[in-house]
């Protein structure tokens, strides 16, 4: 059996299963930031949602597929968050500044406000081949943000948008990163969130009038 079979769970079809495997993805999201991914056991998620280990394995055939189950649906999750977010931003903000700043805002809540139930969830990402798809939803956030850009500065190229959207939600992204796994004491979010609004309100003015600079020539 290769990795990728070894990761795939079976989605319930009655009311009744759907019930019990929502109650072991809520164990497990219970269970991660207590333990930690290596410590985490079927037995101990089980027994939290009050289920069997045999009934978990019903579903779940390891550990690796559930990790990587709760990793899928946090992905689902938080993209949902974010579209919605985007909307919200889109229809509110009057200059791409304010629209920037009110994302960093939504970031730092969304993705450092549990910090420690956040980075066991996606610790294991790499390892169980969920990466791209945490890059897929990163470009389709920065394809809005372009979007939006370009209705609130009309004028430049659609490339001259989305690298700005892209160096805007990378600097913010890495910075959450570094946060979410630093071993050492960090600074609160608030603070990180304070900087960068300094760092890509500069970025985003000086970007903008190069750009137009550029296209007057």
């Amino acid at each position: 059996m290769d990795k990728e079979a070894k990761l795939q769970w079976k989605e319930p079809r009655q009311s009744r299963s759907k019930a019990m495997v929502d109650a072991i993805f809520e164990a497990t999201l219970r269970v991660l930031p207590t333990v930690g991914n290596d410590k985490l056991t079927t037995s101990k998620v089980a027994e939290v949602a009050g289920v069997s280990v045999g009934s978990l394995y019903q579903y779940f055939p390891s550990k690796d597929a559930l990790v990587a189950a709760v990793i899928d649906m946090a992905m689902k999750a938080c993209n949902a968050d974010i579209e919605k977010k985007i909307d919200e931003v889109a229809s509110a903000h009057q200059t791409v500044e304010a629209s920037v700043n009110a994302m960093i805002d939504f970031m730092m809540e969304l993705f450092l406000a549990e910090k420690g139930r956040v980075a066991e969830i996606y610790r294991r990402a790499p390892e169980l081949g969920k990466m791209k798809g945490l890059l897929e939803l990163r470009h389709h956030s920065i394809d809005r943000m372009a979007t939006q850009f370009e209705r609130l500065e009309p004028g430049l190229s659609r490339d001259e948008y989305e690298k700005v959207a892209y160096i805007c939600a990378n600097a913010v992204m890495g910075v959450i990163h570094t946060a979410l796994y630093e071993e050492g004491p960090g600074y609160h979010r608030d603070v990180l969130g304070a900087e960068l609004k300094v760092l890509l309100s500069s970025y985003l003015r000086d970007r903008i009038q190069t750009a137009r600079k550029n296209q007057d020539r």
